[in-house]
């Protein structure tokens, strides 16, 4: 806020209500002679939000003198608000490991809300509603769209062009998490609803308590949901919300019965970006959450022995049904923060497969995993025509 001569007499921050009040501004002494310049930007140096081409939430020229209402733009400056706190908690989550650069976001009368990373500058592209801006689920929406930008920018591997093609390809354009999806749509957006509750888990309490329950995958309803038909399945490597709970879980530092494992925040993205599987005889990226579990725990996921928590007798159990066998990689690359640890395995088999039978909710590993399987003829690596995984 400044007056005519251009000093600034006064200068803050915080949420603006719904209707865009955000206070007064409180002059003493006559209004004769004083006019004052009130410009309000959404613009710093960690985030800038535009609507209608420019930063401009509010201006006006008027008389100072006693109290002066003042109405911004609402959805502006509230997301403007939401969008520092990203950078923030980013940096806190991260501890330095991972930097963050100024983050911009567009707010559009489109009603479409998504990640544009075709752009140069990588816009989070937000739509002009209510629900996408104010409250919990506010939050959720611009933090996820730039976890989807993190991971794209971050931790993509080559030779991809577009860190999200290996991921989000064939991801129907509404997604509700616990219906079932290909394993690279499910993992893409896994990410994105981990990373929003790992910087904003004090502004995310549902959603943490959802990721830390398991909702999405334990109670999933066959039916309709927002216009799309939810199938719900045992095998949690297909859907978005199982994947995002095993994620929060390596992260959140809770210990419960099947969760004896903490790790800081850094160490998934550094997993991520070296994650390389050999299928034939051909190195790839990782393209789904069981390769990353061969990468993290160095031993293919794909038959495990457990005590049957419904026999408690010995069985092995075939996992991942959708990659196919021949598919299956003979190896992961090296450096796995969780080798061979059985700790790690009841994890994601309690996030990934707790509702079949077998596992339960506390998986027991008492006995010697099966040797591995004979390996399937060389096929070159060649494609995998017909199955659902996206590369």
């Amino acid at each position: 806020m400044s007056v005519s001569t251009g000093a600034t007499v006064g200068s803050g921050s915080g949420f603006v209500a719904a209707d865009g009040g955000i206070g007064t501004i409180d002059c003493t002494g006559p209004t004769s002679d004083r006019r004052i310049s009130v410009s309000v930007f959404t613009v710093n140096d960690k985030a800038v939000v535009t609507y209608s081409g420019g930063e401009l939430a509010y201006s006006q020229v008027m008389l100072c003198g006693g109290h002066t209402d003042l109405l911004v733009q609402p959805e502006m400056a509230h997301l403007f608000l939401n969008t520092v706190r990203i950078y923030e908690g980013h940096q806190l989550a991260f501890a330095g490991q991972y930097g963050i650069e100024r983050i911009k976001v567009g707010l559009y009368d489109d009603a479409r809300t998504y990640y544009d990373h075709r752009r140069t500058d990588r816009e989070l592209h937000i739509a002009r509603e209510d629900r996408m801006i104010y409250g919990e689920y506010g939050v959720m929406v611009v933090t996820h769209e730039y976890g989807h930008r993190f991971q794209d920018t971050k931790l993509f591997t080559s030779p991809s062009p577009d860190g999200l093609m290996r991921f989000q390809n064939g991801c129907a354009s509404v997604h509700p998490p616990e219906m079932t999806q290909n394993m690279g749509c499910s993992f893409g957006e896994a990410f994105a609803d981990w990373y929003a509750v790992l910087v904003r888990p004090g502004d995310l309490p549902t959603w943490v308590s959802d990721l830390e329950s398991n909702r999405f995958y334990k109670n999933c309803q066959q039916g309709y949901r927002l216009g799309v038909y939810i199938e719900c399945t045992t095998d949690g490597s297909r859907v978005q919300g199982a994947v995002a709970a095993l994620l929060w879980d390596i992260t959140d530092g809770q210990n419960e019965n099947h969760d004896r494992i903490h790790r800081a925040a850094w160490v998934l993205p550094d997993v991520m970006r070296t994650c390389r599987v050999k299928v034939g005889s051909n190195w790839i990226a990782y393209t789904g959450i069981d390769h990353l579990i061969f990468c993290l725990e160095n031993r293919a996921p794909y038959r495990v022995s457990v005590t049957s928590a419904s026999t408690n007798a010995p069985v092995t159990l075939t996992l991942f049904p959708s990659r196919a066998q021949s598919q299956w990689p003979a190896e992961a690359s090296p450096g796995a923060p969780f080798p061979s640890s059985n700790d790690f395995r009841a994890l994601w088999l309690t996030n990934l497969y707790s509702k079949m039978p077998d596992v339960g909710g506390n998986p027991s590993l008492s006995y010697e995993q099966p040797a591995p399987e004979p390996l399937p003829p060389d096929d070159g690596g060649g494609g995998c025509s017909g199955c659902e995984i996206m590369y």
